[in-house]
């Protein structure tokens, strides 16, 4: 049984309960929401395994998370072993910026931010050096690219880029 709830408490009683009525053999939350710590609680006592994705855990409770400082890194890794040396990188989400800098350090890459999808297109149009563009995530990264295509700029001679989600979008 797959159910979504809201954070509501008043819509997500209802729903919890049916989860426990119809015996469902784990819980799995994708939610900050507190009140998932008192519905994870009453799976726990019936045994039955809570996860949290992305999520502070409740007590007892296991978590599954991304490793963003990690994922920043190796797109800034993956750039250098391409031979990159100057990358343009979204700022917006600090943890992927973080791992952005330390990698950037650590291969002496000249590295710049951008906030937004125009923000990306200024800067690259202004800064000739820049070879490689890491986005926020794989539609930002088809949007840049598109844009810059049509601004006359080709992904094989001038750029590479890189998003993040491994979506279906950036798969040509």
């Amino acid at each position: 049984m797959l159910g979504w709830v809201t954070e509501d408490r008043e819509y997500a009683a209802p729903q919890i309960n049916l989860m426990l009525e119809k015996e469902v053999d784990a819980l799995i939350v994708a939610s900050n929401g507190s009140c998932f710590s008192t519905y994870a609680q009453r799976f726990l006592r019936r045994s039955k395994p809570v996860v949290f994705c992305n999520a502070v855990p409740a007590e007892n409770c296991s978590s599954v998370r991304t490793d963003d400082v990690l994922g920043g890194r190796l797109a800034v890794e993956a750039m250098v072993r391409y031979g990159h040396k100057k990358l343009l990188c979204c700022q917006r989400f600090q943890p992927r910026w973080e791992g952005n800098t330390l990698a950037a350090q650590q291969y002496n890459v000249e590295l710049s931010g951008f906030e937004t999808y125009q923000d990306a297109l200024e800067k690259f149009r202004r800064d000739l050096g820049i070879t490689g563009i890491v986005a926020h995530s794989d539609e930002e990264a088809s949007l840049i690219l598109q844009l810059l295509r049509e601004m006359g700029y080709s992904e094989k001679r001038d750029f590479s880029i890189i998003g993040y989600n491994d979506m279906s979008i950036a798969s040509h």
